[in-house]
């Protein structure tokens, strides 16, 4: 249909409006400005037609012990607790070391060292044991059981070492030592060996908390580098040693001292195995430097090879479809799960998913869950399975209230990332002294001769696809195509008859502004894809909107998800009178970062 300039009405307004390239403010993005994905980036606001903005709950959705929202967390279970516990402390040992590296010369930081070295953790004042710690802490979070494995191997080691201490040590006898902060006493030798034995019991009995398994590849990849890596260093630190000795003796004092700083365990110049003698702190340092690089690199090649995601079928696609069809209503963003480059996760009876996309090691969801909202729980929990199985973390972006709900209850954490702005459309007027400058813009566009053709995506030919992609490609200019939550990532497919194109044509018949819109339910739009061309006229946006609604009733259509304002409240709190100085902080620092 051509409309040539018909004035539609607009709605209230949600918080701080956007401005168009005529500096009028209306429901949608500027044009000039750009857009992420063929949806506007969150702009500090966005304007509701009829209707209130629905708050989406986003996340990062984490993982935590904290429960949020309406509280209604499943308790965890023991060995839940004693990961989150084991993952805790792992990470701590590794801030604790980066600590020590700075407060080493302090004689109380060895009392905070033993009680870690009670829990058989190679904490050291290295940066080799710093980045150990944090990798093993990273893999325990993504629950590897190799990671696990790790951990019991430190208190196997801590059971030899203490037994070798206590049975061999010609200075094992309590009364020839003396508990100080800097010695290995036989208090904390009996402690340590209590500590491995109790802990690796608990460990053993945690395992099932630990699910996540790596391809045999990438552990004999991964296992190489760290081998060949820390040869290397063991090479250079006792070249280092034997050419700066310090006062340390010709012979096996120095290479078991430069041995041990390379794989990140500093040589205790108090020793009695040293006696008295000591190397330079700048090997320790140097080679523990090296060492943690090598480290890294093997982890780089563990993930890599171990990362695999299945892509969504079309057996899968074809049921997402149906629970579209029959639960579609819900969220405006349900359509956007047919995405070719997501997995997803069904129910046991098909009757609720979850799709998502690994993103680095991250399972990252998008939307509610399909389908139906008794269902919604099982999907979750399968999904969260399928991430601890992978070692991925889940999360979720741009949920809705009812969606968030659903994440939380399955253990995850709700952060409010901002509000949706939905169009009523039997209620929008252009009508009203507020909305005169979208007026004055549409006349303006109207008055150049440009038409408007609203049309459903299968009555619209090849030949009209490839205008449309032309232009969708020169509106993007050099900007990167991204898109996940709120974006489709492709246009003409046969599937997607039921999208809607909103389609601006100039004088002479040239395509120079167009909408995709996508299916939400049966009477429902959401925005996909935005684009102009650069030499449009100005209100050429407000104008495909007017059209839009002009045409709503033929299409079946009563309302339409325009935009997404990331976090409005920050914004609207700001223009509240007697605002304080850091809401207008944040508000100065979201609005200049709105930018780019």
């Amino acid at each position: 249909m051509t409309v040539p300039g018909r004035q539609t009405g607009g709605g209230t307004r949600a918080g701080r409006p956007f401005v168009s390239d005529t500096g009028s403010e209306v429901p949608v993005r500027a044009p000039g400005n750009r857009v992420r994905g063929g949806v506007p980036d969150g702009d500090p606001g966005a304007t509701s037609g009829g209707r209130r903005p629905r708050s989406a709950q986003a996340s990062p959705v984490r993982e935590g012990s904290h429960r949020s929202g309406s509280g209604e967390g499943k308790p965890r279970t023991g060995r839940e607790r004693f990961a989150v516990l084991a993952i805790r402390t792992t990470r701590l040992a590794a801030v604790w070391s980066m600590l020590a590296l700075l407060l080493h010369p302090l004689d109380w930081v060895h009392w905070v060292s033993d009680v870690f070295d009670v829990l058989n953790l190679p904490v050291a004042p290295s940066v080799f044991a710093v980045v150990l710690l944090l990798v093993l802490g990273g893999a325990l979070r993504r629950r590897l059981r190799a990671a696990l494995l790790v951990l019991l191997g430190f208190q196997l080691l801590g059971v030899i070492d203490a037994l070798v201490t206590l049975l061999l040590s010609p200075k094992s006898d309590p009364a020839d030592r003396a508990v100080g902060p800097g010695e290995l006493s036989a208090v904390l030798v009996i402690a340590g060996l209590v500590s491995a034995v109790v802990l690796s019991v608990l460990l053993w009995w945690a395992r099932p908390a630990f699910p996540a398994r790596v391809a045999p590849a990438s552990r004999l990849r991964a296992g190489a580098t760290l081998a060949v890596g820390l040869a290397l260093s063991s090479i250079l630190s006792v070249g280092l040693t034997e050419t700066f000795p310090g006062t340390l003796s010709e012979g096996r004092q120095r290479l078991a001292w430069a041995i041990r700083a390379a794989v990140g365990l500093p040589p205790d110049n108090a020793d009695p195995e040293y006696a008295g003698h000591h190397g330079n702190h700048w090997i320790v340092q140097t080679v523990g430097l090296f060492s943690a690089g090598v480290l890294v690199v093997a982890l780089l090649v563990f993930l890599r090879a171990g990362r695999r995601q299945r892509l969504l079928t079309a057996d899968e696609e074809l049921i997402i479809r149906r629970l579209l069809l029959a639960h579609g209503d819900r969220d405006s963003l349900g359509y956007f799960a047919t995405r070719r480059d997501k997995a997803v996760v069904f129910s046991a009876r098909a009757d609720a998913a979850v799709t998502y996309r690994v993103i680095g090691s991250v399972g990252l969801a998008s939307g509610d869950p399909l389908g139906s909202a008794d269902a919604w729980d099982e999907a979750v929990a399968g999904w969260i399975s399928r991430m601890r199985v992978h070692g991925w973390s889940p999360a979720a972006v741009s949920a809705s209230e009812d969606g968030a709900r659903a994440y939380v209850r399955a253990g995850l954490k709700a952060l409010p990332m901002g509000d949706e702005a939905v169009v009523d459309v039997k209620s929008f007027t252009l009508t009203g002294t507020t909305m005169q400058p979208v007026r004055r813009a549409v006349a303006r566009v109207v008055r150049a001769g440009y038409t408007v053709r609203v049309a459903r995506h299968g009555s619209l030919s090849a030949a009209e696809f490839a205008e449309i992609a032309d232009l969708a490609e020169r509106g993007r200019g050099d900007e990167d195509e991204r898109g996940f939550s709120m974006a489709l990532g492709r246009l003409g497919d046969p599937a997607d008859g039921r999208c809607v194109a909103v389609l601006a044509y100039d004088a002479a018949g040239v395509l120079r502004a167009l909408l995709s819109l996508v299916p939400w339910g049966a009477h429902g739009l959401s925005l996909d894809l935005m684009r102009r061309d650069p030499e449009a006229e100005n209100g050429i946006t407000e104008y495909l909107v007017a059209g839009l609604m002009a045409a709503g009733s033929d299409l079946g259509v009563d309302r339409v998800s325009l935009n997404f304002a990331v976090l409005r409240a920050v914004f609207s709190a700001a223009e509240r009178v007697g605002a304080g100085p850091i809401v207008r902080l944040g508000n100065a620092a979201l609005t200049i970062a709105s930018r780019f």
